[in-house]
């Protein structure tokens, strides 16, 4: 079993040179990490390409975005990483529970092939999925958007005016 475990650790010392922008969608996350890009520090190479919504880019590295869905999904949660009042983290039912081991192990692979791939990266991550990955980067750097959330709520309005329900 020991042998096991070494799997869902991460070097410390490979994070240190890591930026996580942790931030609530249309809150300016993107621009901020395409500062971080031009600043040096790379996304992963698989991220999700620019279109008309976000011209800049959206800087999520795709498997990031991946795991964090699988790691809701064990939950019992939906794809949009909305908590409610009550809900929990923790993998429902046992093939959950052994299933979010693996999904662990993936999480530690993906940070050591980025710190190794990279001297310096980043990440981008939904509040509430950063939950999940906060564990295997010790010693990143963290920034944190904020936007005042009736500019956000309107920005999501324009972005899809049909698809928010207030109901």
């Amino acid at each position: 079993a020991g042998k096991m475990w070494r799997y869902l650790r991460v070097d410390p010392e490979a994070t240190q040179n890591t930026v996580a922008i942790v931030g609530f969608p249309r809150s300016g996350t993107s621009t901020v990490s395409g500062l971080v890009a031009q600043a040096g520090y790379n996304f992963g190479g698989d991220e999700r390409p620019a279109d008309h919504d976000n011209p800049g880019g959206y800087f999520e590295h795709r498997p990031f975005v991946r795991l964090t869905r699988i790691f809701f999904a064990e939950a019992g949660l939906d794809k949009t990483f909305a908590l409610r009042d009550g809900d929990s983290l923790r993998a429902k039912g046992i093939f959950n529970r052994y299933k979010r081991v693996w999904t662990r192990i993936r999480a530690v692979d993906l940070i050591n092939k980025l710190s190794r791939s990279y001297d310096r990266w980043a990440a981008k991550f939904f509040p509430n999925g950063f939950y999940f990955w906060d564990q295997y980067l010790p010693k990143s750097k963290l920034i944190c958007v904020y936007r005042e959330p009736i500019a956000s709520a309107h920005s999501l309005l324009r972005k899809w005016p049909a698809s928010l329900s207030f109901d």
